[in-house]
């Protein structure tokens, strides 16, 4: 349970940098620690190698990120109740109880062959259901709904929800580089901690 705790208040972290490509075609990095812009004297060979040197210097302490805390609850929820990422997202202030400690699925993003995403009903007839909470979770949703979401019981856990696409591309993009800060080192067990895929 400990890790689950640990993934959750790693995704939302984004390195505060960048990486340029130099005219010899090596890959200069930039990042920010305390406030003041450096540069690594060291030049990746690729892109790639840049940017998981970056997110190594997070995990180091080196390198300052941003911390996008509405996605701690996104991962604490998803996995102590078993919800699915389109119902994660589709999930409304009036699908939650804290009271009884439970969730309700009663819709779900889909994503279709040509991209486009739409709400709809869950997967299956089995898949509107009423799940519980674990105690465990409960203080987190109160601080996540406090914090994050507006006074309207309709409304959704995160800003974007409008835009899932864009959720999940940014969870996309945050998980790949926590491949290394959990100890992923290929692309087979990056994908497993993806939120996105």
């Amino acid at each position: 349970m400990a890790q689950v705790f640990e993934l959750a208040e790693l995704v939302g972290r984004r390195p505060v940098g960048n990486v340029r490509q130099l005219a010899d075609g090596g890959y200069r990095l930039r990042f920010q620690q305390n406030g003041e812009v450096r540069t690594a004297p060291e030049v990746g060979r690729t892109r790639t190698g840049a940017e998981w040197a970056l997110w190594a210097m997070v995990r180091d302490g080196r390198a300052d990120c941003n911390h996008d805390q509405r996605y701690r609850t996104l991962v604490l929820l998803a996995t102590f109740a078993s919800l699915r990422w389109g119902e994660m997202i589709a999930l409304g202030c009036c699908d939650i109880d804290l009271d009884a400690e439970t969730v309700r699925v009663r819709a779900a993003y889909v994503e279709r062959s040509t991209g486009e995403i739409i709400l709809g009903a869950p997967k299956s007839k089995a898949g509107r259901r009423i799940v519980g909470i674990p105690r465990v979770i409960i203080e987190e949703l109160q601080h996540h709904l406090a914090v994050f979401v507006k006074a309207d019981p309709g409304a959704h856990g995160t800003r974007s929800h409008q835009i899932p696409g864009m959720i999940k591309a940014q969870a996309r993009e945050t998980s790949s580089g926590l491949g290394l800060l959990v100890g992923a080192g290929d692309e087979n067990r990056t994908r497993t901690i993806s939120l996105g895929s």
